[in-house]
């Protein structure tokens, strides 16, 4: 590990970002996706809730120049290949197992007659035949997902005909569960397309939706159904992407995203003019906590997505349409991160009944699924959350008016600092190593989507996010709340954080990220700008914060409600604080030319990421 070099030489292709996609299904979702849905059988057996996995690696051509046919082509087809591999491994398992003879037993009819095997192998092992005449099917292709499930039904039958039940409880239910949550694609395929390119009749958007129709047509459409559209704003944009996806012959679903705090507004306008102009009985809609957060902080993002869910959720009971929320949740907290369990049960009552769908990016993948006995967890907390929101609740909400007002002064106090003022782009740029991180060859993607406006616009919200981690501020995740907060009546916060889950989620999320912030290293950083009274309105508003959330929580430090986390950090700051100072000593060398510093401040990009646990 010491001889391994911690940053990449090249930039990964989409090619390889599948590639490690796949990598999670194969390792550990394969079996402990199937282990937690019997799990969830054995204690609920009439539960619907079924996890099943989506990806938009491949898909994603939302400012991305190197997603598009054959990106889309790779991914369906190396999906498919994994999971007919994975199938056959344990099809032939089973096989090895069974050996189950008719000189003991009766079986169904015809269940060894097959022909994908000599009529004198195992003729007296029927089981097996059976088996191997499936893994004979996968290995050719030759066989659907429907039939493999009819496959595995007579399989099923036929055991529990003779007294054998607890053999297909055993590998055999675990095997059909793994059809009915993976099928024969592992995962849905997402398309996601910026609304300019929709607009704009983009060619390459064109050629990738033709080439999507054709695989449609080849796979059916579990495999690919849905066109997400970035920066959605009108009914209008919603109606193009389906005007382009019929001309390609491609039958999708537009699903709107909604990304800054206007449009989160307009969202249930937007959605009821579609509906309007294209009824439908089912309808997804995302939300998009990075962009929002960018554009007006993070009280004001999560409190518009709040009430986005609640109008769509009204709309879609009226018009009697079964509405799923799309989260487009990020790693950190000011892109949608935290725990999954608390995220989920903080929406809206009647916005998640049972159905939520939700991204897991970044960083938080590894993190969260590169373990089975995490994955599993992580999976349990999502269903175990899913299923509570199915359930009548009389969630008290005593703060709608103050959150209001709540989220109206945090969003000016931050637009005011990050938008309003000309000299802070600047400073951010010089502040931050946010310039020096195209240079770490992390992601097929560019930092900034095609250039719109000024550069912070064009920015995308990760390195905007990422950049901010970097110098230890994490000014997205927490500015603006403190003036905010401050203003408000503390016995009646007390009173929310207690009684509202929405509140207390809020609060939990920026105590945790303020407890990672350190306002002593920002300061180093105050070498590389050429204003650094800005900052004081930066450490002012961190302390304000600070002193708001404790008197909040009754608490007289960060986390001490949280030992195990408060500990962790207090450990692991020693030992990443070096690396900040050695990042500031890096950046001024390297933008005074010195270019031996770069692959060093390379390396402390992926350092400090590392040791803060997200990236953005």
């Amino acid at each position: 590990l010491w001889q391994t070099d911690e940053v990449r030489s090249r930039r990964p292709h989409v090619y390889d970002e599948i590639r490690h996609g796949l990598w999670f299904f194969a390792e550990t979702l394969w079996q402990t996706a199937p282990d937690l849905l019997g799990e969830l059988r054995s204690r609920a057996p009439h539960a619907a809730v079924v996890p099943r996995f989506g990806t938009w690696i491949g898909g994603d051509l939302d400012g991305n120049p190197h997603t598009g046919a054959e990106t889309v082509e790779t991914a369906l087809r190396e999906q498919h290949a994994l999971a007919r591999e994975l199938l056959r491994r344990d099809v032939r398992a089973l096989a090895r197992t069974w050996g189950m003879s008719t000189a003991l037993i009766e079986t169904a009819p015809g269940l060894g007659d097959v022909e994908d095997a000599p009529s004198h192998l195992n003729d007296d092992e029927p089981y097996r035949r059976r088996l191997m005449s499936i893994w004979e099917r996968l290995g050719r292709g030759t066989i659907s997902a429907r039939e493999l499930r009819d496959e595995l039904d007579v399989v099923d039958a036929s055991l529990r005909s003779h007294r054998a039940g607890r053999i297909a409880d055993g590998g055999l239910a675990d095997l059909k569960r793994k059809v009915e949550i993976f099928g024969l694609h592992l995962a849905k395929l997402d398309l996601r397309t910026h609304v300019d390119a929709i607009r704009e009749r983009e060619p390459r958007l064109l050629e990738t939706l033709a080439a999507a129709g054709e695989l449609q047509r080849r796979h059916g459409p579990e495999v690919l159904d849905r066109l997400v559209v970035s920066m959605t704003k009108t009914v209008d944009d919603l109606v193009a992407a389906d005007e382009l996806a019929r001309e390609a012959k491609l039958d999708v679903q537009a699903v709107p995203l909604f990304e800054t705090i206007d449009d989160l507004r307009n969202a249930d306008s937007v959605v009821a003019a579609y509906l309007d102009r294209s009824p439908r009985e089912r309808l997804e809609v995302m939300v998009g906590y990075s962009d929002s957060g960018k554009d007006g902080g993070y009280l004001a993002a999560n409190w518009e997505i709040f009430r986005a869910q609640e109008r769509l959720a009204e709309l879609a009971e009226a018009r009697g349409v079964e509405l799923t929320i799309f989260h487009g949740r990020g790693g950190s907290t000011s892109r949608g991160g935290g725990p999954i369990w608390a995220a989920i049960l903080a929406q809206p009552p009647h916005a998640t009944v049972g159905r939520v769908k939700l991204t897991e990016q970044g960083e938080t993948v590894s993190f969260k699924y590169g373990l089975p006995s995490l994955a599993y967890r992580n999976l349990e907390g999502a269903v175990a959350a899913t299923l509570l929101t199915a359930v009548p609740r009389n969630v008290v909400e005593p703060g709608r008016e103050l959150m209001d007002s709540l989220a109206a002064d945090s969003m000016q106090a931050y637009r005011a600092f990050v938008w309003d003022d000309a000299g802070f782009a600047p400073f951010f740029r010089s502040f931050t190593p946010i310039d020096e991180l195209s240079l770490l060859e992390i992601g097929s993607r560019p930092a900034s989507r095609a250039a719109s406006g000024n550069d912070l616009s064009s920015l995308r919200a990760i390195p905007w996010v990422f950049a901010w981690t970097q110098n230890r501020c994490l000014l997205p995740a927490w500015y603006g709340a403190g003036t905010a907060l401050e203003r408000a009546d503390v016995a009646e916060l007390r009173r929310l954080h207690q009684s509202w889950p929405f509140f207390h989620t809020l609060m939990e999320n920026l105590e945790m990220t303020l407890a990672k912030a350190s306002m002593a290293i920002a300061k180093l950083y105050l070498r590389l700008v050429d204003v650094p009274e800005r900052f004081n309105a930066i450490e002012e508003e961190y302390d304000r914060t600070v002193a708001v959330v404790l008197e909040i929580t009754e608490s007289e430090n960060l986390l001490d409600r949280h030992p195990v986390v408060q500990r962790s950090i207090a450990l692991r700051n020693p030992y990443v604080d070096p690396m900040n100072v050695l990042q500031v000593e890096l950046l001024e060398r390297h933008r005074a030319g010195d270019s031996a510093a770069l692959r060093p401040l390379l390396r402390s990009i992926a350092g400090i990421a590392g040791a803060l646990r997200n990236t953005g």
